[in-house]
């Protein structure tokens, strides 16, 4: 009788490959081969045939330490690679497999010392880890940042063959696996570590004033150069990966010297040393400027934003670009190569002096264009009046709030991984939860997130839905959980953790991670695309697009099991908890009901620009990256996200992409880097939807906190909630960065969760570390003025035509119609209630400002039409003095 006894192991840690950091990251799979026809039951009987172990029936990889099972009879299965340890300390193995099998790990790298750990003679089901003592390794200190070979064989004759591979992490239990060992702990092969040899014979030919070519001699490596890097006065200046021994360099000053060296790289990441330096001076050519810009103007004129527009230099060589100069400073990046500058991020009602200067390829630049000064309109805030005062401050990043059913504010605190309730009136706040070691909170935008109440909270079903980072599997990689826990109304604590989805996709950017509870009682919870393609995660894919990967999308889970103990809806339209997708980073997530009609609404943010304000249907894609906002080709040739974008409009048709409410702004030349606090975008986050009719004119509107300049922004709804009547109305500019906002069920108090800090995952664009209410929960509540009256005859309005806005509305001295499509000679007119025309004017250009000073307080109608008199917009505006 083979007794099944588990051996002591004493590891020797020499000649172990390290990986750089003190922790890596596997390749995500784990090699196979398979050998057939071989009887036997007995691990010897595959190691001892002459085909072992060179010769396999088939080979492949596996994106877990675990074969599929029954494959067939009398076969044989090594699997082989290399474990990556995510953390130092103990690791304890178990081996399952049919008939029999053993599991190896080496002492380092080196296949050579690998020791037998665990096995089992007789066979097991699949993953029944504890049949036989033998399966459990003893414990195995590993080294993070190390790389340790392993293997694991199976040897089957007849009956359901399987071989799996699980761990115990340190601080695991022990008692059995925790895991299947995951893909992100495995590589197929060890890594790279040899750079190439320096390129050699640095030569330059066609030197012009401007450019030249560079050539060199091939490097070479152990497993094969991918390319070269191009280094200007020390700066790398290729833009994307050069695969051949020769590069154009261009963008040259003439008759100035500058010094070359070339770097080889290979597949792994390695470096070659710097080459030989080579010192090259261009020829001396044109000394003859550009002439002077010409006829400056404005147009599309805004509280924040205009359009610079100038007739074209001349040049006898040629014009390659212009700079624009704003008070004195120039404010482009790159060469402006248009007859026109989008300005953006101004202060509404100031005023600006613009001049323009051209230049050629030799640098020389024309003397500054005459000035043009440009005055921005007014800002429009709501006219309604409200107080303030703080509920309770200095909260570690309060996140989500909710109104709940006991009349108390909850909310989560993202950095102190809490969730508490704080009683309006007092403020004295009761804390419910502290995760503690549960939470990861390793940077960037993790940590506690997401937080809704069971509708029937108060009705015997006391659940309360949190969304939280757990792991960290590096600097950028995070996995997330979607939680349900029970109050306890007597300890007021919540306890009885139940996981609802967790390995969810996790970043340090991106997250979004709100939670939404809808009139069917469905869980709603928002994925950001992980910052894929920007920042710290340049290099990760984009999945908003793939339906199987939580990346992206906004899913749908039961707010409890189903019959079969399943959180996942069986009529989700793809078969798993996807919902919609096509998301970047969808920030609030809220459901609205429009007079009998329920709708998911949720505004997120554009890369540059084009924030947007979505209503979210069923299995819709909603188009990132491949569209950014309306499906207007603004971002034509450009790559965002890590996709490219050739034709938007394209795009857009291919994926039946839905388009937003409103695009946050739909810029014709989007910036591409700089001061996001001149993005033309205002950074939507939480929202909520007033459907009260306590404050006169609010109801049916969604209203949504700005992290950008401290607003909370208010959208007025048509009657079927399908579109927006007006533009945005601002409340309580500069009082923080708003993070969120939640409304009081009798509709006269509005609640914004203020941010901690002011920074953000890429440029933080003047936003102060410390903005006003740090931390803060702040009220606000609505005081009624008593001749504030309001005319209820019915209009019908019609606001299809999204070409067309009108800002703002309320109005006082003036409206502005805003003409997206360009069309010149449409009619503009205001109407009163009586059908009396009492303003006319003929549009001109993409902004037509209407004086409404002389206009008595009101309700009147705003028509437009084309040059042939068709009606394109009837909307409602308020006049109020």
């Amino acid at each position: 009788m083979i007794k099944n006894l588990l051996p002591v192991f004493i590891f020797v840690f020499i000649s172990v490959q390290t990986i750089s950091s003190q922790t890596c990251s596997g390749t995500g799979a784990i090699n196979f081969q398979r050998w057939n026809s071989i009887s036997g039951s007995a691990v010897s009987n595959l190691t001892s045939i002459p085909a072992y172990p060179n010769n396999p029936s088939t080979t492949g990889t596996r994106t877990l330490f675990e074969m599929a099972t029954n494959l067939g009879n009398n076969i044989g299965i090594r699997m082989n690679g290399y474990i990556c340890p995510p953390a130092t300390g103990n690791y304890i193995f178990w081996i399952a497999s049919d008939e029999s099998g053993e599991l190896w790990l080496s002492t380092g790298s080196n296949p050579a010392n690998k020791i037998k750990i665990a096995f089992n003679t007789s066979g097991t089901n699949s993953r029944q880890w504890t049949k036989y003592p033998s399966q459990k390794s003893a414990a195995i200190t590993l080294t993070a940042g190390q790389v340790y070979y392993v293997e694991a064989l199976m040897k089957e004759s007849t009956g359901n063959d399987n071989l799996a591979v699980g761990w115990a992490k340190p601080g695991q239990p022990t008692s059995a696996p925790s895991e299947v060992v995951p893909g992100t702990s495995l590589m197929t092969q060890l890594p790279d570590t040899q750079a190439p040899t320096s390129p050699t014979n640095l030569s330059s030919s066609n030197i012009t004033t401007s450019s030249f070519t560079l050539a060199w001699t091939a490097s070479t490596d152990n497993a094969g150069v991918t390319g070269y890097d191009v280094y200007q006065n020390g700066v790398k200046i290729n833009p994307s990966n050069i695969t051949t021994t020769s590069y154009n360099v261009t963008g040259l000053i003439t008759n100035t010297a500058y010094s070359y060296y070339v770097k080889a790289k290979d597949a792994a990441g390695n470096q070659s040393a710097n080459s030989s330096t080579l010192n090259v001076t261009t020829l001396a050519g044109d000394i003859q400027p550009p002439t002077i810009p010409l006829d400056l103007g404005a147009i599309i004129v805004t509280q924040n934003s205009f359009r610079l527009k100038w007739d074209a230099s001349s040049d006898n060589v040629g014009v390659t670009g212009y700079d624009v100069y704003r008070n004195g400073v120039k404010i482009n990046g790159p060469s402006v190569t248009n007859t026109y500058f989008d300005v953006t991020g101004l202060n509404a009602g100031s005023v600006y002096s613009m001049t323009v200067i051209a230049k050629d390829a030799a640098a020389n630049s024309s003397l500054p264009s005459i000035g043009l000064s440009v005055t921005t309109l007014l800002n429009t805030t709501g006219t309604e009046n409200f107080t303030m005062r703080t509920v309770i401050a200095n909260q570690r990043m309060p996140h989500d709030l909710v109104y709940g059913p006991d009349g108390n504010l909850w909310y989560t605190e993202r950095f102190a991984g809490k969730v508490s309730f704080v009683d309006p009136i007092s403020g004295l706040k009761t804390t419910v939860l502290t995760l503690g070691p549960l939470m990861v909170l390793a940077g960037g935008q993790d940590g506690l997130m997401g937080l809704a109440l069971h509708p029937e909270f108060l009705l015997g079903k006391p659940y309360v839905y949190i969304s939280y980072t757990y792991e960290s599997t590096s600097s950028t990689m995070r996995k997330t959980r979607i939680a349900r826990y029970t109050y306890n109304t007597l300890t007021q604590q919540l306890q009885s953790p139940v996981t609802i989805l967790e390995n969810i996709p996790g970043s340090n950017d991106h997250n979004s991670a709100r939670i939404a509870i809808g009139p069917d009682v469905k869980l709603y919870y928002s994925v950001g695309d992980m910052g894929a393609g920007q920042y710290d995660n340049i290099s990760r894919v984009n999945n908003a697009q793939n339906v199987n990967i939580y990346e992206g999308k906004i899913l749908r889970l039961n707010t409890e099991p189903d019959g079969g103990g399943s959180w996942i809806p069986t009529n989700n339209p793809f078969g798993n908890a996807v919902y919609s997708f096509g998301h970047r980073n969808p920030q609030g997530l809220v459901w609205g009901n429009v007079n009998g009609t329920n709708i998911l609404y949720s505004d997120e943010h554009g890369p540059y620009s084009d924030d947007e304000i979505n209503i979210i249907e069923n299995g819709r894609n909603f188009g990132w990256p491949n569209v950014i906002g309306w499906c207007d080709g603004n971002y034509n040739g450009r790559t965002t996200g890590g996709f490219t974008i050739v034709n938007e409009q394209a795009n857009c048709n291919a994926l039946n992409a839905k388009e937003p409410l409103r695009s946050l702004f739909p810029v014709t030349n989007p910036p591409s880097s700089g001061d996001n606090m001149l993005w033309p975008s205002v950074g939507p986050s939480g929202s909520d939807f007033y459907g009260n009719s306590t404050i006169p004119g609010w109801q049916n509107s969604l209203l949504i906190a700005n992290l950008k300049k401290g607003t909370v922004s208010r959208y007025k709804l048509s009657n079927d909630g399908q579109s927006i009547l007006s533009d945005t109305i601002h409340y309580f500019r500069g009082l923080g960065r708003f993070r969120d906002v939640v409304v009081s069920p009798d509709g006269l108090k509005i609640y914004v969760a203020c941010d901690s800090s002011g920074s953000t995952s890429g440029p933080t664009g003047n936003v102060t570390t410390t903005p006003n209410n740090p931390g803060s929960i702040l009220e606000f509540t609505y005081v009624p003025s008593p001749t504030q009256q309001y005319d209820t005859r019915l209009i019908t309005e019609d606001t299809k035509d999204r070409s067309i806005d009108v800002y703002p509305n309320p109005a006082s001295t003036y409206v502005i119609v805003y003409n997206y499509a360009g069309a010149d000679n449409r009619m503009i007119d205001i109407v009163d209630l009586s059908g009396r025309i009492v303003n006319r004017k003929r549009s001109s250009a993409r902004a037509t400002r209407i004086e409404t000073s002389s206009l008595p307080n009101g309700i009147y109608i705003l028509k437009v039409a084309d040059s042939k008199g068709k009606s394109l917009r009837t909307e409602k505006i308020i006049i109020q003095h």
